[in-house]
C-alpha cells in the first residue's frame, strides 16, 4: 500500500464532504447555509437524503483511512488514543445513517433523539482527539502539535456556542455549525498536506 495513500485520503474526504453540503445545499429548496444543519440535508424526511448518504458515508471511509494513518505513523499513546477518538467520530457519523435528525414540521423520535447523542459524541470527539494530537506530537512535530492544541482550543470556544444556537433554534445556527465543522476539516486537510510534503522531502 502506497504509503501516502492515507494522507490523500485526508484530502479526499475534505473534498467529499465539502462536495456534499454544497450539492445538498443547491438541490433542497429553499435550504439556507446559514439558518440550517448539515443534518437536515439528510434529515428524516430531506429530499436529498437517499443521494447524500452514500456521499457523507463515503467521507466516512476515507476519514477512517486517514485516521489509520495517523494511528500507525506515530509510536505514541496520546496519538493512538487520538485516532481511536478519530475512529469513535467516524463510527457516531456512519450510524446517523440510522437515526437521522428529526424533519423541521415533523414530530420528535426516538431516532431523532439517538441523532443528538450521537452528534454530541461527534462534536465531543473532535475537541478530545485534536488535543490528544497536540499533546503527543508536542516533542517530535513542533508545528503540527501547535496546529492541533489551537484546533482544540477554537473547536473549544466556538463549539457550545454552537450548541447553544441550536437549542435557540438560532438564524445563525448553520453558520455558526460550519465553523466549527470547517475548523475540523482545516485540521485533516493541513495535516494531510503537511505530512506529504515531509514525504516528498525525505524521498
Amino acid at each position: 500500500m502506497p504509503k501516502n495513500l492515507f494522507w490523500y485520503m485526508g484530502i479526499g474526504a475534505v473534498g467529499v464532504y465539502l462536495f456534499a453540503t454544497i450539492l445538498g445545499g443547491f438541490l433542497f429548496p429553499h435550504y439556507s447555509h446559514i439558518s440550517q444543519a448539515i443534518s437536515e440535508l439528510v434529515g428524516s424526511h430531506a429530499p436529498t437524503r437517499t443521494l447524500l448518504n452514500p456521499i457523507f458515508l463515503l467521507y466516512n471511509l476515507l476519514l477512517v483511512g486517514f485516521t489509520i494513518g495517523l494511528y500507525t505513523k506515530w509510536n505514541n499513546k496520546f496519538t493512538k488514543l487520538g485516532a481511536i477518538t478519530l475512529v469513535i467520530l467516524c463510527i457516531a457519523s456512519i450510524l446517523m445513517w440510522w437515526f437521522p435528525m428529526d424533519s423541521r414540521g415533523y414530530p420528535a423520535t426516538q431516532n431523532g433523539l439517538v441523532h443528538i447523542i450521537l452528534a454530541s459524541i461527534e462534536s465531543l470527539a473532535t475537541i478530545i482527539a485534536t488535543f490528544l494530537f497536540g499533546f503527543g506530537l508536542k516533542k517530535k512535530e513542533h508545528l503540527l502539535s501547535k496546529i492541533s492544541i489551537t484546533a482544540g482550543i477554537s473547536l473549544l470556544i466556538i463549539g457550545p456556542i454552537a450548541g447553544f444556537t441550536v437549542t435557540q433554534n438560532s438564524p445563525f445556527m448553520g453558520f455558526v455549525e460550519r465553523i466549527t465543522i470547517g475548523i475540523f476539516l482545516l485540521w485533516v486537510f493541513i495535516f494531510s498536506i503537511i505530512i506529504l510534503k515531509k514525504n516528498e522531502n525525505i524521498n
